[in-house]
This record gives structure tokens, sequence and C-alpha cells, in this order.
């Protein structure tokens, strides 16, 4: 055997185990596509052992540590080689070995209790490479400051040897960089609270109460969105032009008090909602040479430990959809439907409304990758949102005769998750003679991002 190599042919982002993936995998598990090249066999090996290995390497100063990840391993026999053919048709004969093999799952991998309560976050750590700097004092004198680098890596890479089962004797061993990108990978953004809904209501100020609304209490204004705000996805197949979106839903409701006038709820009905957004993406990136766990609750060794923080804001200006009369109570009673304050002069009713609004926000560079949490590296996400609300009334030039301007604020903090790709294509076919829409599911292709 003259030469022999290995390559990676791609990575896709299809559940490994296609008959259990909708049951047991709520994360998707990554493949590796590869490649082995052997020239000239010879019968020296009979036996091929992969191994895909991960690790984090960090390294402050001079110190240096390394955290491994699980391996995960394939082996196949040189039976199952096959040839290669030529475009030329002479030259050394070649023949290639084709595999695929899951990136190790943390979780899948690990089996303490602690673990056992793990985020499904912990299952994918993308390739990454992260510097930062920070300074350390080496004797009492506080101008005696001096500044250290800091690195943070991780990487995967494939390492194949071919051996001989008899004697378990190595007779060639190769290996090869994997980048493991998350660019392309769909990321699921939930808030960490453990509830199903976030939702605030707006209290406003005495200050706030209109003229009309001076004797009685002024609107209640609620917003509620969903804990998993949505799915980060790129606009773009190419990397260097992509940007990441993510559209979270909400709900606007407005409940209008005892003694609200039929003359208010007219115009609430006519009039528009407007709300201002400002978006704050806060990215917490930290690295240590020693286990993280260390300094729970205790002050960080600026020479062990490096934290950075980015953050980076956005504005949105809404205009919201018209607001519905969801439903009107009078006299302990109970009507739903659309339109109208009703009841005689409105002086015994409350009224509730309803709307919605989509937060489009275009994510920045440094919400790239999942949550992720090891021993060595930890990165966070939190996002805050601060909404005012105002009203615009058509049929006055009083905005505030309905609603004064009021705010809501959100402290959400975020976990990141790789999300389940979609490996079932639905086909919508129109019959023409009974008019009725056909529907049928079919297996997608394998969905590469590499």
């Amino acid at each position: 055997m003259s030469t022999s190599s290995i390559q990676v042919l791609g990575i896709s982002t299809e559940d490994f185990d296609r008959d259990h993936q909708l049951k047991e995998k709520p994360n998707p598990a990554f493949r590796v596509h590869g490649r082995v090249n052997v020239y000239d066999q010879d019968g020296s090996f009979d036996t091929v052992r992969i191994n895909l290995r991960g690790a984090v390497k960090t390294r402050i100063g001079p110190k240096t540590s390394i955290e491994p990840l699980p391996t995960s391993t394939l082996t196949k026999t040189n039976l199952d080689f096959k040839p290669t053919y030529s475009a030329s048709g002479h030259g050394a004969e070649e023949q290639h070995l084709d595999f695929v093999m899951p990136l190790p799952s943390r979780m899948a991998q690990q089996s303490s209790a602690k673990d056992a309560q793990a985020s499904p976050t912990d299952t994918f750590v993308p390739s990454l490479s992260l510097s930062a700097k920070t300074y350390i004092t080496r004797v009492t004198a506080l101008k005696d400051r001096h500044l250290m680098d800091g690195h943070c890596q991780v990487v995967y890479w494939l390492e194949t040897e071919l051996l001989r089962s008899e004697t378990n004797r190595v007779v060639r061993k190769m290996s090869c960089p994997v980048d493991v990108s998350s660019l392309h990978v769909p990321l699921n953004v939930e808030v960490s609270n453990g509830q199903k809904d976030v939702e605030q209501v707006v209290k406003h100020k005495s200050r706030g109460l209109t003229r009309v609304f001076s004797s009685v209490p002024p609107p209640q204004l609620s917003i509620k969105m969903p804990n998993q705000l949505g799915t980060i996805s790129s606009s773009s197949a190419k990397v260097t032009t992509t940007s990441r979106n993510l559209s979270i839903p909400a709900t606007v409701t407005l409940d209008m008090p005892l003694g609200t006038t039929q003359q208010t709820l007219a115009a609430l009905e006519k009039g528009t909602l407007h709300c201002t957004v400002k978006a704050h993406w806060y990215t917490r990136r930290t690295f240590a040479t020693t286990n993280l766990s260390h300094f729970e609750g205790k002050p960080m060794n600026p020479e062990t430990v490096i934290r950075t923080t980015t953050v980076s804001s956005q504005k949105l200006q809404l205009n919201l959809p018209p607001l519905y009369h969801l439903a009107s109570t009078s006299g302990g009673q109970s009507a739903s439907g659309g339109g109208g304050g009703g009841g005689g002069g409105g002086s015994s009713n409350t009224s509730k409304y309803s709307t919605s609004m989509m937060l489009d926000l275009t994510l920045p560079e440094s919400v790239s990758s999942p949550s992720v949490s090891t021993e060595l590296l930890d990165i966070s996400y939190t996002l805050d949102l601060s909404m005012r609300f105002t009203f615009h009334n058509h049929s006055s030039n009083n905005n505030d005769s309905v609603m004064r301007p009021c705010g809501a604020d959100f402290h959400l903090p975020l976990t990141l998750s790789a999300a389940q790709p979609a490996v079932m294509l639905s086909l919508q076919q129109p019959d023409p003679l009974s008019g009725l829409v056909e529907r049928g599911l079919i297996l997608a292709p394998p969905p590469y991002i590499l």
C-alpha cells in the first residue's frame, strides 16, 4: 500500500437514526460524511477504525487547558472498499470507503444525575474560535498591571487507523480537521424561565389617567409572548452574505374598564395602536483554564477566566392591526362579538380588545451559535425588549382621550438550541374534477450544511 488519505465530504443535519428521530430525539443529530482512499491495497490491513474526536482548547497567558468532547467511533473492514474509476483509466489502482457517522452527543455520552438534567443545548457544541484580553496585577501595586491574551477553540477532527485485527497493529494512521459550523443550522429560541408564556401587564401611573377616566381605573394593557419565541433561520445560503432573522409573535390585549363611554369605544375601534420597540441583545462568552463550576458564587480570577459581553441594539416602529373586540361584560353577563361597545350608554360595560404584532429582529453577528455550557466554555444570551405604546385617534386630535402612552420592559434570558430540520415535505395537488386538494408527505433529502 503506497499512499492513503481521508477527507470530509460534507455535514448534514438529518437524524442519524431516522426511525426514532421523532420519539426519542428532540434535537437533531449532525452527521459527518467522509471518504477513505487507499492506493494499491496489498492486504496489509483488514480493519478500518474511524474516530470523530472533539476538544475545547483554552489558553490564558502561559496557562493552557484541554477539555475532550465525547468520541464517536465507526469500524469497517477492507471488504467495504469499492474501486474508484478514474477518467484517464490508468495509474495506480485506487479504492475508496464512504462512511457516515454522527457527531457525538454530550447528553448521550453522560449518565450522571447532574448530566441527566442538563439542558438539551449541551448536545451540540459548534466549531468556533474566540479571542479576548485580560489584565492581571502581579504585585500589590495597582499600577503593575499586565495585559494577557486569551484564546478559546472548539475543534473537531477525523482520525482513521488501518490495522490488522489479529495483532491490533496499526499499519497507517491518518487525520483531517472537521468544521462543524452553526451558520446554516436553524436555532430554536426559548425563554429560560420554565413558564409556558411570557406575559406582562402594563400598569398606568396616576398621572397617566385621562380626563375622561378621572374617576375610573385606566385601561389595562397586557402583552403576551410564547415561551418558544421562534426559530432563527438564515436569509441566504451563502455564508458571506447571510443574515439571521428571528420573528417573535406577540398578542396585545386591552381591557377597557367600567364606565368607558360609547364615544371612547368607538374611537378605540377606529384608531391605531402604535408600538416602538428597542431590542438589546447581550452575548456573554466565558472561557477558562480551570473548571467553571469552581467559580459559582465566587469572584473570578482574571488569570484563569475571561468573560466578555457584547451588546447590540435594534429599533422597530410598528403600526398594529385594528383592535378586535373580543367580549363585553354587563351586569355579570358576557357576550362575544366584533365592533361596538355594547350596552346602552356604556356606563356599566367592561370591554376586552385584542390585536397582534410580529417582532422581526435581525440578529447581530454575536448571536451565531447555540448556547454552550461545558467545563471550560460557556456562551449565554439575553434579550431585553423595551416597548412603548401610543394610540392614534383618527377621529380626534386628542390621542390621550382613549389611552395615554405606556410602556413595558422584558428581560428574557434565552436558550438557543439546534432545531430539528424538516425531513418531510408536504405536497398539495388540486383535483380539477372534485375541487378537493390531495395532500401527501414525502421524505426530504439530507440538508447538507457544509
